[in-house]
């Protein structure tokens, strides 16, 4: 029988769109301790517009700090965060050396999985950013926008690249939806 995995983005999505000055540490910790007892694969706390949204938020706190608060609480939950390959969690292109401190700031404070996406689904842009996170020890699924222009094919294809890097897992992204 399979075993279904379920990565939780509620916490990625509560940053993202809650208005910032309605979050503080108090009502973080109360939603963090809504998942004690629960058994997900995952928690992905960062991604989007988190990251700057964090930063709006009463809770006092980087990111980054932000991230080993969670973990200290959620400690048997691996933490996830989504980047791009090479913009990270923003619009901009990123310097390499940026997006190693970035990766091993994030495995630092407590993120152990990275789901890595590519806009254009360009698998050269992946390298890099693969690399540096299975370097670091860090888990990498790498995701697949979906386009609905491409056949089954064109999946299974870009999932054995992204494998062959060292990819341990694969996502196909809708991108039309959440």
């Amino acid at each position: 029988m399979k075993t279904i995995k379920i990565n939780d983005i509620t916490l990625r999505d509560v940053f993202q769109n809650m208005d910032p000055g309605d979050l503080n540490k108090k009502k973080l910790l109360a939603i963090l301790e809504g998942y004690e007892g629960l058994e997900y694969d995952s928690l992905e706390i960062m991604g989007g517009s988190s990251f700057e949204k964090i930063l709006e938020t009463g809770l006092n706190m980087n990111p980054f700090q932000v991230s080993s608060f969670i973990k200290s609480i959620v400690t048997t939950t691996p933490l996830q965060a989504l980047i791009g390959t090479r913009n990270l969690i923003g619009l901009e292109i990123y310097d390499r050396n940026l997006m190693k401190r970035y990766i091993k700031e994030s495995i630092k404070n407590g993120i152990s999985i990275f789901r890595v996406y590519d806009s254009l689904n360009d698998t050269q842009n992946f390298n890099h950013t693969v690399s540096e996170i299975v370097e670091n020890d860090a888990s990498c699924q790498g995701t697949i926008i979906y386009d609905d222009h491409q056949d089954a094919e064109y999946y299974a294809r870009t999932a054995k690249k992204l494998v062959d890097m060292g990819c341990s897992s694969i996502c196909i992204k809708d991108a039309e939806s959440t």
